[in-house]
């Protein structure tokens, strides 16, 4: 026998060991009667009763793992109930919804005596060239990357060619090297399938001894890579492409900052005059392949992250993260080669993991359709071809936030498969991943079958069936990776809008339904719920094919899209939930009213 309960992936058993949050049912501890452990994964959404007694040894908020004990009967239905195996965190850890989400999720950051004892080898072994391996060590090859990153997977260098067009090197570490098929390593690797990264926390696909080191393309170092070499047309295209086992000399570890100010500013210090001239031409080599991508029709979001800033565990800043053109020209660069190492294999008749992103179809491209005309198009139907184009106006005079968000939420989700349908968000006949097999296992099996191409290697495996169940397992754990760092962050994001209770800020309605309205906080980039009742006192009613809440005396509406103030009035940090207010005015002398309000309140916990 089992429970399903609502929002939950699976059924609850007898024997389960789950992980979550402790609760309990009572304004005073002491005379709590009932104490429960509560799912904290956004999907699912269960409860496992327990005795009150725990509350002798554990504390509200404390990540614990129980298993399930019975499956008893409550008002509501069937009620789980369980006993507590172990403690992941207590409540005043400030990573203990990191490591309670992590549990949940099943993501572990341990590795096994086999994975240890192979790793200790390989980092004996060391950096070993053989003389069939191309040199490289010439080239001013550099790596791009963001401030805090310590593995440096890839790395780019451009030269202009004598018909206008330019020869663009993208060198990628040679994990395949290392990890061979079938190993300890490999077999986690596999397991795992992505790294996961998390505020403060990072869980890699392979051992440090290879993603931070062997397979780490640090300066001044010798590193073994599986290098393309391409020809870009003067119009952007790529014209052909040769792929090589080499070895490569890094030049400089360069930053996305440190590259952006040297294309705008023309920062050169500290930058070789070598490297100098190949960002020179990296640069307009991106300009091109960014018109030759406009004209393709590929969709570009200039979407905003949250980058949160920590001071001893806790968030100390929210800020937004800066997408610089430097950014954008490793990201085009890796594109590129991606495509590359698709079409090489496809043209081989060699099976392998494509990158497949399926248009919007069903009921999510009805439901786009109808929110891109309540922002000013008409439309039927959608014509693909200039879809992008159609979403470039509109960011013109909506939010590209608010904008990315909908038009993503039509989508399907990319996935891993041995048929190649595409991808559409790229607006490409043909996709794979190769850029990154230092955290992608996808990117390790392309780089395998790319040696088999090559006649390098002869142990990869590529039939048809090992395929395609490798390609769900992967897809699988991406999404269960993404799931688990959005969760984390939305709890990060909570408890930095806890110490702003009382203070007002500007959004940008996100989401219209029968109870309120869903605001994206402008600042704080983190979404509360303005509950209806908040409204104020006429009577709002909810048109739903306008995506609006309409006062039934006033006419005042709150519709998708609109500009609003609001005032963070609750948060449940555990649970992720903030709950606004629409903004009165607001003096001087109320806003340090309420930020007072929230300051009693936290001293007074």
């Amino acid at each position: 026998m089992s429970v399903t309960r609502p929002g939950a992936e699976a059924s609850i058993a007898i024997g389960d060991r789950l992980a979550g949050f402790l609760a309990y049912g009572s304004e005073r501890r002491g005379a709590a009667e009932s104490v429960w452990l509560e799912s904290e994964r956004s999907d699912r959404n269960y409860r496992v009763s327990l005795p009150a007694e725990v509350l002798r040894e554990y504390d509200p908020g404390d990540r614990l793992v129980v298993e399930v004990t019975s499956l008893g009967k409550g008002r509501s239905g069937d009620v789980p109930r369980g006993r507590v195996v172990s403690l992941i965190a207590t409540s005043d850890d400030p990573d203990r919804a990191a490591k309670g989400l992590m549990h949940a999720f099943g993501i572990r950051n341990e590795w096994n005596s086999a994975v240890t004892h192979q790793a200790a080898g390989l980092a004996k072994t060391g950096v070993k060239v053989s003389a069939s391996r191309r040199d490289l060590r010439e080239l001013p090859l550099v790596t791009i990357d963001g401030e805090s990153a310590r593995d440096f997977d890839d790395a780019v260098y451009c030269e202009q060619a004598a018909d206008g067009g330019w020869r663009l090197w993208v060198a990628i570490a040679d994990v395949s090297r290392y990890v061979k098929p079938g190993s300890a390593i490999d077999n986690e690797a596999k397991r795992r399938s992505t790294s996961v990264y998390l505020p403060r926390h990072v869980v890699p696909m392979l051992p440090k001894v290879l993603s931070n080191d062997l397979c780490s393309l640090v300066p001044d170092q010798d590193r073994l890579v599986l290098a393309v070499e391409m020809r870009i047309s003067a119009a952007g295209e790529i014209e052909d492409s040769t792929f090589c086992e080499a070895v490569m000399h890094s030049k400089a570890r360069l930053t996305y900052t440190r590259v952006a100010r040297f294309i705008q500013r023309n920062a050169t210090k500290g930058l070789a005059g070598e490297v100098q001239a190949s960002l020179g031409c990296l640069d307009t080599c991106f300009l091109t392949m960014c018109e030759a991508r406009a004209k393709r029709g590929a969709l570009d979001f200039d979407t905003t992250e949250a980058e949160l800033a920590f001071n001893k565990g806790v968030v100390s800043s929210v800020s937004r993260a800066e997408r610089t053109p430097a950014h954008q020209m490793i990201e085009e660069s890796m594109i590129a080669a991606n495509v590359c190492a698709a079409t090489l294999l496809e043209e081989a008749g060699l099976p392998l993991l494509f990158r497949v992103h399926p248009a919007p179809s069903g009921a999510k491209l009805d439901a786009l359709i109808e929110t891109l005309n309540l922002l000013g198009v008409n439309l039927r139907e959608i014509d693909f071809d200039k879809f992008a184009s159609l979403i470039r106006r509109l960011a013109k005079r909506v939010s590209p936030d608010f904008l990315a968000a909908i038009v993503l939420r039509s989508m399907q989700q990319a996935v891993y498969s041995p048929d190649n349908a595409g991808h559409f968000g790229l607006a490409l006949e043909r996709y794979a991943h190769f850029t990154s097999p230092i955290r992608r296992y996808p990117d390790l099996t392309v780089h395998r079958a790319i040696k088999a191409k090559l006649k390098l290697a002869r142990d990869a495996e590529f039939h048809r069936g090992a395929l395609e169940e490798l390609g769900a397992h992967c897809s699988h754990f991406e999404r269960v990776a993404e799931s688990c760092e959005r969760d984390v962050r939305a709890w990060y994001l909570a408890d930095y809008a806890d110490r702003h209770i009382g203070d007002a800020f500007a959004g940008t309605i996100t989401g219209v339904t029968s109870f309120g309205l869903f605001v994206l906080l402008d600042d704080l980039l983190v979404e509360g719920l303005l509950h209806i009742s908040s409204l104020g006192v006429d009577w709002f009613e909810f048109e739903a094919a306008a995506h609006r809440l309409k006062g039934k005396a006033t006419g005042r509406t709150f519709g998708l899209g609109d500009a609003i103030k609001v005032v963070i009035a609750s948060v449940d940090v555990d649970r992720r939930k903030v709950d606004l207010v629409l903004a009165e005015p607001v003096s001087k002398g109320a806003r340090g009213r309420g930020a007072a309000r929230g300051r009693a309140r936290r001293r007074s916990r």
